[in-house]
C-alpha cells in the first residue's frame, strides 16, 4: 500500500517476509570484527625491545610493545590506553590526597603558596629524576621482518 512521504514521494509498505534489500549481505560474508581479529592474530618475527632477543610476536603483541614504549616517551593517552586495557576504565575519581592550604590563619599567603608549590614541584623534580635511567633504557629501535600469518605458523610450527 502506498502512502505519503516527505518531499511529495510515496512510502511502500514491505509485504509479509519480504525485506526491503532483497540483495541484502552476500551470505558467507565475514564481519570486520573477524577480518580484524585475524590481522592482530598474524605474527612478525622481530627483535624484541622488551627482552633484546628476536622473537615471534603478533601483531597484537607488537602494537602493545609499541604503546608502552610510548608511554615510556611520555606520551600519557598511550598510558592510560594501556591501563584501561590492562586494568579496565576507572569507575569512579580517584583522591590524591592534595591538601587543602588554609590561608585565614597564614600571616603572609602569598609566601605560603609559594613554599607549597615550591615543595610539589620540588618532589616532581625528584621523581623524574628517579625515573630517567627507566625512561633511557626503553629506548630500543623495533626490527620488523616480513609478516607471517598463523596458519604460515601453524604449518611450520617454528617460533623466532
Amino acid at each position: 500500500m502506498d502512502r505519503p512521504g516527505r518531499n511529495g514521494g510515496t512510502l511502500r509498505s514491505f509485504q509479509k517476509g519480504q525485506s526491503g534489500n532483497r540483495a541484502g549481505r552476500p551470505k558467507g560474508s565475514r564481519n570486520r570484527s573477524t577480518v580484524a581479529l585475524e590481522l592482530l592474530q598474524m605474527s612478525q618475527s622481530i627483535v624484541n625491545p622488551l627482552t633484546g632477543e628476536r622473537d615471534l610476536l603478533s601483531v597484537e603483541e607488537i602494537i602493545t610493545i609499541l604503546q608502552i614504549r610510548e608511554a615510556f616517551k611520555g606520551n600519557t593517552r598511550a598510558y592510560v590506553a594501556l591501563m584501561d586495557s590492562a586494568y579496565g576504565k576507572p569507575d569512579r575519581a580517584v583522591d590524591y590526597g592534595n591538601p587543602v592550604i588554609n590561608l585565614s590563619s597564614a600571616s603572609n599567603p602569598s609566601l605560603l603558596i609559594r613554599e607549597q608549590l615550591g615543595e610539589r614541584i620540588h618532589l616532581l623534580q625528584t621523581r623524574i629524576v628517579e625515573s630517567q635511567p627507566l625512561l633511557d633504557s626503553s629506548r630500543h629501535d623495533v626490527e620488523v621482518d616480513k609478516p607471517q600469518s598463523c596458519q604460515d605458523q601453524n604449518r611450520t610450527g617454528s617460533r623466532g
